[in-house]
């Protein structure tokens, strides 16, 4: 990767139930992240949304343990706290499809890739506050 990056990545990839499962630097765009979204995850046998995601449902809570204001989200979001109108998401529920955090509004920042599970505090996704400015989907790549 050398040192013709213009910014690092940091990515940190959970289970479903949100225990880290690796770290990665990834440097470079975001185009990385997807390129690492397609590595890890497994090669579709069917065309379920399981592995081939058509929906996306994506449920965030201003509290943890899924409690306070909740918002469901179903397309990209560049600004997270205009929906939420709360100064942090604490928790979720990706219900559907694999989605990316980003700490920052408008996709940029430190990201989190999530697989479909509960994440009932913002340490289950690997994060070390509840800050979350952007979300968007991580769309099929095969």
């Amino acid at each position: 990767m050398g040192t013709n990056c213009s910014y690092l990545h940091y990515a940190l990839i959970t289970q479903p139930d949100g225990r880290p499962s690796g770290s990665y630097v990834i440097c470079g765009t975001s185009f990385w992240v997807f390129f690492l979204y397609r590595l890890l995850l497994p090669p579709p046998t069917t065309h379920t949304h399981t592995h081939c995601p058509e929906f996306f449902t994506l449920a965030i809570y201003e509290k943890e343990d899924h409690r306070g204001n909740m918002v469901e989200l179903t397309e990209d979001s560049p600004q997270v706290m205009d929906q939420l109108r709360s100064p942090e998401m604490l928790s979720c529920s990706v219900l559907d499809g694999y989605w990316i955090l980003y700490e920052l509004p408008n996709y940029r920042g430190r990201q989190y890739l999530l697989r479909p599970g509960q994440y009932r505090r913002f340490s289950e996704w690997g994060s070390m506050s509840g800050k979350v400015g952007s979300l968007r989907r991580a769309t099929d790549l095969y």
